[in-house]
């Protein structure tokens, strides 16, 4: 069981980052060797490691929106609008910016939950569905780094208009396959932002709904999890760490070449899936 709990920490550290879908590869790697399904509990436990992962490694972005944006409120309610310093500036917008991408993720998954029929996403995660929606996805994220050439690369470039955007694109990955960070990625790259700051804004932007979302699993009550809160413990531990090495590792990547590699990879990968639903 040991063994179980650092291979799926170490599947969840890797795919959570990486646009290549997090949720399919663990189901597949749960199923190729004969793994227990992890549960909510388990599940939780791995994404909340991903989520402290960012922070440490965003660790001055965290605490200079939580700072300044806590600032500017305060002075905005002592004294109304005043001038401010450009840096202290540009972290209370990239405050903003994540609070109004957030919003219609949220919005959009309370209705969803609210809505659609448990069986959706029962039958959503199979084999033939998540290979298309690696494919598909991976072919949009090809052809938006690859088409749209112009730079935006500072955050006083982004629109709140696009902020929102890019956060509703997170409803896709309750698809598995579709890959979170991959759709926002996709959708920063098609309004333009430069490959650094999409994935910046990108992770930035994954802290509230999975930070928010890990600590819901964890106390919502008990399920029929097959791992045990140490194990559990091992998983979220062993996610943190390969997490916080994929995070410095990618931002290092791309910040010489294309993510052409990724959506061969989402290809290849998707295919083969498709391939084996057939059997």
């Amino acid at each position: 069981m040991v063994l179980e709990a650092v291979l799926l920490g170490i599947v969840q550290g890797i795919t959570e980052f990486l646009p290549i879908s997090s949720t399919a590869h663990m189901y597949i790697l749960a199923k190729l060797l004969n793994l227990h399904v992890p549960g909510r509990f388990f599940l939780s436990s791995v994404q909340l490691g991903t989520s402290f992962a960012l922070i440490l490694y965003f660790f001055k972005d965290v605490k200079g929106i939580i700072s300044e944006t806590s600032r500017s409120i305060y002075s905005f309610i002592q004294f109304g609008i005043r001038q401010k310093q450009e840096k202290r500036n540009e972290y209370t917008r990239l405050g903003l910016l994540l609070v109004t991408g957030t919003i219609p993720v949220v919005l959009l998954g309370f209705l969803l939950v609210r809505f659609v029929p448990d069986g959706f996403f029962s039958a959503a995660r199979n084999l033939f569905t998540m290979g298309v929606a690696l494919i598909v996805f991976g072919l949009l994220l090809g052809f938006a780094d690859a088409l749209f050439r112009r730079k935006k690369g500072n955050i006083f470039q982004i629109t709140f208009i696009e902020s929102v955007l890019i956060g509703a694109a997170q409803i896709f990955a309750i698809i598995p396959g579709v890959s979170r960070s991959g759709i926002t990625i996709t959708t920063a790259r098609f309004l333009n932002f430069d490959r650094q700051l999409a994935v910046r804004f990108s992770f930035l932007l994954s802290l509230p709904v999975t930070f928010i979302g890990g600590m819901y699993g964890l106390v919502a009550g008990p399920d029929t999890d097959y791992y045990s809160l140490g194990y559990s413990l091992i998983g979220a531990i062993v996610s943190f760490v390969v997490g916080l090495l994929v995070v410095s590792a990618l931002l290092r990547i791309i910040s010489k070449t294309t993510f052409v590699l990724f959506v061969y990879y989402r290809v290849l990968f998707g295919l083969f899936l498709v391939i084996v639903s057939f059997f």
